[in-house]
């Protein structure tokens, strides 16, 4: 407040600018996005502001005297950016009927394109988005020394992402270069490249870009950067180019090292717990490395600790979170699903039916119920607790399929497409538990399903070899093969001959998969694998 006062007796100056953080992730400890922001101004009848949204008021002040400008150091947290905000509020959505109003009533500009790119963006609309963005960077380069628009380096680094997520990564590049050659020190820019070749696996060349991110340090707040760009981002990428690598000890201490510089970024908390868990670390370790305190990050280590196949341990963990955030819907999921590991049923369906109406996971939680009542074959209960379950949801359709055959009663022969994903999760979590007659039960339903069979048997072939049932896994590729040759299915196929150690079958049925997918990644991968284990078996022998 002090610093506000002071401020406010330098009569030279007309407007101060502060350095505003906006938060947008899902909670106050996630992304951020710092930049400049003109606050503070003296109280005069002529500065209006101008539009409906992201309102200006610039154009009535003396630009043309920068002297009259101060940037200060006084720093402002917003949080109305959050996405629990903006979901609760339908913010996005909100601001593109205003500013569709402002187009519809004084025509589409530079500002109100990116605005509307930017608002696109929010609700997950990629191609609107950017469609938009394209028509703002255009208009603004017709405009004389537009590289002076405080807004042009955040119109640079949002195209940018947006092109990179409609897969144009050269059209980034170029972006990329034309921005760079004007904002040299925009580090958001140069994490662009590190991503664009993180998504060719091009590891050794997206680190190059992160070692540069990390000279220049976060982008100036004039920019309106992404906070943490140029420090623990930048380190937090580092890891996972190091754990693509199969460098795996070093990449746990890039991990490290992004939570200890910035403890309130904890997203990389999950990769970091995995990799422990991975090499036989205890869950005491882990949660030794974990950020104290950090609620969130206890979250995502028991997730971890759940896929390590911890049931115990994760379910002690999402029952450490529920007591500090009893509304906390992932973690409630997670111990229903470890509990569910631990063939805990009863609590289970207790934890299921702790569940909030109107929650995000309420449809989740019944499910489970209604799943343990089904696997256990309790028809009554089934029915009690489908009387209460929404009946649009695909949930609804195949647990009343499946009650009809515990019930003895009529199946349809042909079941909607719909029902596909959610039985494939089921079917894997009952062969998760070993629930083999349940399985064989929902089995029956799986065939009936309105999906092409090559799909179906390719799909289950993987449920297979996730849960180490090779030989059921190798019967439905080829299964798979015979009804429609793939390169997936033969990929398959080479991975459960690795698993096997058949490394000649692997290589011929990797070649067959090459034959029919040359450029196929995965497979290119594969063969880097298979590679690998010769070599090691070469120097074994």
């Amino acid at each position: 407040v002090s610093e506000l006062r002071s401020l406010l007796g330098r009569t030279w100056r007309e407007a101060f600018n502060v350095v505003e953080t906006n938060y947008t992730g899902g909670e106050a400890s996630g992304e951020s996005v710092a930049h400049l922001a003109l606050r503070i101004w003296r109280n005069r009848p002529e500065y209006r502001f101008e539009g409906r949204i992201h309102e200006q008021k610039t154009q009535s002040m003396p630009n043309y005297l920068p002297e009259r400008f101060e940037t200060t150091g006084v720093q402002v947290a917003h949080y109305g950016y959050l996405k629990s905000r903006i979901s609760a509020k339908e913010k996005s959505r909100r601001n593109i009927e205003l500013l569709d109003a402002q187009v519809e009533e004084g025509g589409l500009n530079a500002f109100a394109a990116l605005n509307l790119g930017t608002e696109w963006m929010a609700l997950g609309e990629t191609a609107k988005a950017g469609a938009y963005l394209e028509q703002s960077w255009t208009m603004l380069r017709r405009q004389p020394a537009w590289q002076g628009q405080p807004w042009a380096p955040i119109l640079l680094s949002r195209l940018a992402t947006v092109r990179r997520e409609l897969g144009d990564l050269s059209g980034v590049r170029a972006l990329v270069a034309e921005g760079l050659a004007i904002y040299p020190d925009h580090t958001d820019l140069v994490f662009k490249l590190a991503l664009c070749a993180a998504d060719e696996r091009d590891w050794a060349g997206a680190e190059v870009h992160v070692r540069r991110c990390l000279e220049l340090g976060d982008a100036p707040a004039a920019y309106s950067g992404t906070v943490g760009g140029g420090t623990y981002l930048a380190t937090a990428l580092l890891g996972r180019l190091s754990e693509a690598r199969g460098q795996l000890g070093e990449a746990e201490g890039h991990y490290r090292e992004a939570l200890a510089a910035h403890p309130s970024f904890v997203a990389p908390a999950l990769p970091l717990a995995t990799l422990m868990f991975r090499r036989g670390a205890s869950a005491a370790e882990v949660e030794a490395a974990l950020p104290a305190g950090r609620t969130a990050a206890l979250l995502l280590a028991a997730s971890a600790c759940y896929e390590a196949g911890h049931a115990a341990e994760s379910a002690t963990w999402f029952a450490r979170v529920l007591e500090r955030e009893p509304g906390n819907g992932a973690a409630r999921v997670g111990l229903v699903e470890s509990l569910l590991a631990e063939k805990r049923y009863d609590e289970v369906v207790g934890e299921a039916r702790l569940r909030e109406a109107g929650s995000p996971v309420e449809s989740s939680l019944a499910a489970a119920e209604l799943f343990i009542h089904a696997l256990r074959g309790d028809a009554a209960a089934l029915a009690a607790t489908l009387a209460t379950f929404p009946p649009d949801l695909p949930e609804a359709a195949l647990f009343g399929a499946w009650h009809a055959l515990l019930a003895g009663a009529a199946v349809p022969d042909v079941l909607p497409g719909e029902l596909f994903g959610v039985t494939v999760t089921l079917l894997e979590a009952l062969l998760r538990i070993a629930e083999f007659t349940a399985f064989e039960t929902l089995h029956a339903l799986y065939a009936r399903i309105d999906v092409a069979p090559a799909l179906r048997s390719d799909v289950l072939a993987a449920v297979y070899f996730r849960r180490g049932y090779l030989d059921s896994a190798a019967d439905e590729w080829i299964a798979c093969v015979e009804l429609e040759p793939s390169a997936g299915a033969l990929l398959g196929l080479a991975h459960v001959a690795l698993a096997k150690d058949l490394p000649a079958d692997a290589a011929l049925m990797l070649d067959e998969a090459q034959l029919l997918e040359p450029d196929n990644a995965d497979a290119a991968a594969l063969r880097e694998a298979l590679a690998a284990k010769l070599a090691a078996a070469q120097v074994a022998a």
